[in-house]
């Protein structure tokens, strides 16, 4: 049985899920807090984004790691 955090998939679908999720309120509601003139709040909305940044780069970091060695495993059970 193939563990699923093992799957590159897996990792490179729940950076882009929690990324998109968490950036797209982030977009809709900016522009309306900016004109609202709320800088405290507007800084802290980039604040999050910028950790949903990393936090996606860092799951697809791990993803890349998967794929390499689920590649090396298959190119070692060809031999």
């Amino acid at each position: 049985m193939i563990k699923l955090y093992t799957l590159p998939l897996f990792w490179i679908s729940v950076g882009c899920l929690l990324y998109f999720s968490g950036t797209l309120f982030i977009f809709l509601y900016g522009d309306i807090i900016l004109w609202q003139k709320q800088p405290i709040l507007y800084y802290q909305l980039w604040s999050i984004y910028y950790v949903l940044l990393f936090v996606f780069r860092i799951l697809l970091a791990v993803g890349l790691w998967f794929s390499k060695t689920a590649f090396q495993l298959s190119k070692s059970f060809s031999n």
